[in-house]
């Protein structure tokens, strides 16, 4: 009687244990990944020339910050980040920058590729340093790359536009194109 009952729960137990192990062993979408980026360059194209004397209309800038974003659909994900912009024309100006992004990886069906392009795009907020200014709504698009060297981090190469509805206090200008570079991991 003890082998009537030990020989079907065994024979029902392999085929199990062989599908958990499969399935740890296939290749599986990562639900999300985070990021920190340096801006290389940055400039802006207004001609504001106010009290913090930016007075060519543009202005090398330096942007940090990081962020995260989900996978929620075959490539189509949802992001987050928080930066700190801060240009070097005439006295110091400084502004942080959140964004809300909507992503779509271009490649969503090779989770592992080496090369991984996407999109992004959404709205952000320009909320400056500066003691008396005011801050702005501003809409962000852009695109870029991962190159995934190894299976938790990879290069993160980035341009990203940040573009104004109107100039107000906004600095370097009302548009502010940039080109980033940092580390992704999972």
């Amino acid at each position: 009687m003890r082998n009537f009952i030990f020989i079907p729960a065994w024979l029902l137990l392999v085929p199990i244990l062989g599908l958990a192990q499969a399935a740890q062993n296939a290749d599986h979408q990562p639900r999300g990944d985070g990021y920190f980026f340096i801006s290389v360059v940055g400039v802006g194209s207004g001609s504001y020339n106010g009290e913090y004397g930016i007075s060519s209309g543009s202005a090398f800038v330096v942007h940090v910050g990081g962020g995260g974003e989900v996978n929620l659909y075959h490539g189509l994900g949802l992001g987050g980040e928080l930066g700190y912009a801060h240009w070097s024309s005439g006295a110091s100006g400084a502004a942080w920058i959140p964004s809300v992004d909507l992503l779509m990886h271009l490649r969503p069906n090779k989770p592992r590729s080496f090369v991984d392009p996407f999109l992004s795009g959404g709205p952000s907020a320009y909320i400056p340093t500066q003691y008396g200014t005011r801050g702005s709504p501003v809409v962000n698009f852009g695109g870029g790359i991962n190159l995934w060297f190894s299976k938790h981090a990879a290069l993160r190469c980035e341009f990203r536009d940040y573009v104004a509805a109107n100039s107000g206090n906004l600095q370097p200008g009302r548009n502010y194109a940039s080109f980033r570079f940092g580390v992704t991991f999972r």
